[in-house]
Formats: C-alpha cells, structure tokens, sequence
C-alpha cells in the first residue's frame, strides 16, 4: 500500500511534494540545509505520521474513530487571546476607571461575552503538526532517533584520549518536533531525550 492522504486509511497527512514545500525552508544543525526528501522516502512519512498518532494525546476527538490516523479531530478549541491590560484605555478612553475592572470581567473572563470558544475546523491539519511529520521524516532518514534515549543524556560526554563529543540522542532535534506539537497535544511516549536527559 503506497502513500494515502485521504479517507479511513490515511496513512499520511501529505505527500513528499507538500512536506519539502515547508523542508525547503528548513534548516537544522543535525540536517543542514534543505533536507528534502525524495519519493524513494514515502515509507519514512509515514512512519512519521504513525509515530506522532502513536505518541501524542491531542486535543478533541477523532473524526471517524475508525481512522488510523490522529488527525483529522473535531472539537479542537483553540486558544483565546486576552486583550493588554491597556485595551480598555485605548479603546474606550472616556470610561471610568471604576467600571473597567466590571466591564473587563463581563466581556473577557468567565463566562465572557466576548470569550465565544472557536473551534478548528474538522478538515485542517494543523500547520505545525504538517511541518513536524515532514521533520521527523527527515530525522529518519537520516536514521536519527528521538523518542527514547539511547544511553548518552543532554550534556557533552568526556572520553580519555578523544576530548570532548556531542551526545547522539539528538535533544534538539527532539525539540524540533516537540515545540510544533506542543500547542496541539502531549506526548504519552514512555521517554523522549529532552534537555536534562531522558524523560
């Protein structure tokens, strides 16, 4: 079975022509510049994509609960944003500071006139869960692992006669994953190589 983006049996969320779009622009210091994937790569996005499914607890809840991927989800509630402490000076400049306090609590916390949840839409895949399966692709076909540490931790590791190396269980790349997929879930991995070793 080759490369599907659609339907139950999804086994990826784009193709290798959508994951070098964003990969072009890429650069990472255990990738170099421009790590494009070729269509001999297809088996490595969609490992990457099974993985991340694998590995993350997301937001919402499936589409279909048949679907062998995480994403597409419904009920995805995105992040509010509360207005400056000065919005209402700037605003509404005329009102009395007694009644900002009031008027603030009435339009922005709880329940919050102006506080309506917004939701994603079921279809859309987030752009940062897109640019971290086109990582990890990346990372391995380079053969480069991130979910479980592989004996060395986040520090430089001093040998006798050979000076000073860098530890292969590739935090930063980890890192690179992480920060796209933090908004959208957490990881459920039993470790993950993260500043300060394994966790």
């Amino acid at each position: 079975m080759g490369l599907e983006t659609t339907g139950t049996n999804a086994n990826s969320w784009q193709t290798i022509v959508q994951a070098n779009q964003f990969l072009t622009d890429f650069t990472h210091p255990l990738l170099g510049d421009r790590p494009e994937l070729n269509d001999n790569d297809e088996p490595y996005l969609i490992e990457a994509a099974k993985e991340i499914s694998a590995m993350w607890n997301f937001k919402g809840k499936l589409v279909d609960p048949l679907q062998a991927l995480a994403w597409p989800r419904k009920e995805v509630q995105l992040e509010g944003k509360k207005p400056g402490s000065d919005w209402f000076a700037r605003n509404f400049p005329h009102m009395d500071d007694c009644y900002e306090d009031f008027a603030r609590f009435i339009h922005f916390e709880s329940p919050g006139l102006s506080n309506t949840p917004v939701y994603l839409d079921q279809t859309a895949i987030p752009r940062e869960v897109l640019e971290a399966q086109a990582i990890l692709a990346a990372f391995k076909v380079r053969e480069i692992t991130l979910w479980q540490d592989n004996g060395f931790n986040a520090s430089e590791v001093k040998l006798d006669g050979v000076g000073t190396i860098k530890p292969t269980n590739a935090v930063a790349a980890a890192d690179a994953v992480f920060m796209r997929l933090a908004r959208w879930g957490s990881f459920r991995g039993t470790s993950i190589v993260r500043p300060g070793g394994a966790r």
